[in-house]
């Protein structure tokens, strides 16, 4: 793996592609890999088969796609009112996405940082592995500055850092009325300073919406959030089916006062009150903790 902080380099676009490709699918023990770039000013980054800094959809349903230690800097995903992806528009049958760093980069809809999505009825499923990545400064004019897991995807997050995102951090949403349910897990995350869609005012760390008869299950575990909205750490709603959804969380610092319109989440074993995690320097973006006697902790905030 390269890593793009130590041996730039870096693709600069002024709108169009980085790079584009199409079907059929790399499958088995076949690879297709972006590693190691910085990515900044595309509408379309990286392209398969639109949208934002890059798309990827697999109607072979057999891709493997790894995207590994990128800077991902001032993509934009700009149809009016209807983007999803400012950065990333995925759609893919095995993703794994590790180590990359998400700024900047803006939907007029959306998922800013990323999009994760899937269409169950028409047997193209997505499962991603979130990895060491961090969401920082992006923003959704809608929801999810961060990033989006929507429509039946099965996204995995472990060890990532959601930071200052407008639009709220995280966004977590169901499919149409016939699709399969939205998965999602976070562990050793860190939910910090989320802004609403202005970027003037303090915004949700996770916002979950339910709107189909699939049971969608959202988990959160090991999680630090600070800084959000007053009772927003969560912000839940339904148009339908409300009762469907399996929330939780579990061993983790979070308000558990927070607004609910319609859907529960319910605070199990472990949680406490979000209190000051005595970052080192969130404002500098150093979420490593401090220890009581002023000695700082080896271990990032949401490190194990």
């Amino acid at each position: 793996m390269r890593d793009s902080s130590l041996y730039v380099t870096k693709a600069q676009g002024s709108g169009g592609s980085f790079l584009r490709y199409d079907d059929p699918a790399p499958k088995g023990t076949e690879l297709t890999a972006v590693d190691g770039f910085e990515i900044t000013g595309y509408s379309q980054a990286v392209v398969r088969d639109c949208c934002g800094g890059g798309f990827l959809g697999d109607s072979t349903n057999t891709s493997v796609i790894a995207v590994s230690n990128n800077l991902v800097e001032e993509n934009a995903g700009d149809e009016p009112q209807a983007s999803h992806g400012g950065a990333f528009y995925f759609f893919g049958h095995t993703l794994t996405i590790t180590g990359n760093t998400f700024i900047k980069n803006t939907v007029t809809g959306w998922g800013a940082g990323l999009y994760l999505g899937a269409y169950s009825p028409g047997g193209q499923e997505t499962s991603a592995t979130l990895t060491w990545n961090v969401y920082r400064d992006n923003r959704a004019d809608n929801t999810g500055g961060g990033m989006f897991c929507d429509d039946s995807a099965h996204c995995t997050s472990d060890h990532e850092i959601y930071d200052r995102n407008c639009g709220g951090n995280i966004y977590l949403d169901s499919g149409p009325d016939d699709a399969a349910p939205t998965v999602a897990s976070f562990d050793h995350v860190t939910n910090y300073g989320a802004l609403d869609a202005t970027c003037a005012a303090p915004g949700p760390g996770v916002v979950i919406d339910e709107g189909n008869a699939a049971q969608d299950v959202y988990t959160f575990k090991n999680a630090i959030f600070w800084g959000n909205a007053a009772g927003r750490d969560f912000s839940t709603s339904c148009v339908a089916y409300c009762n469907t959804v399996n929330a939780s969380i579990t061993s983790s610092s979070v308000q558990q006062s927070y607004h609910n319109d319609g859907v529960n989440v319910t605070f199990g074993a472990g949680v406490v009150e979000a209190s000051d995690p005595r970052f080192v320097d969130a404002a500098a973006h150093d979420f490593r903790l401090q220890a009581k006697d002023g000695v700082w902790a080896k271990l990032g905030a949401y490190g194990e």
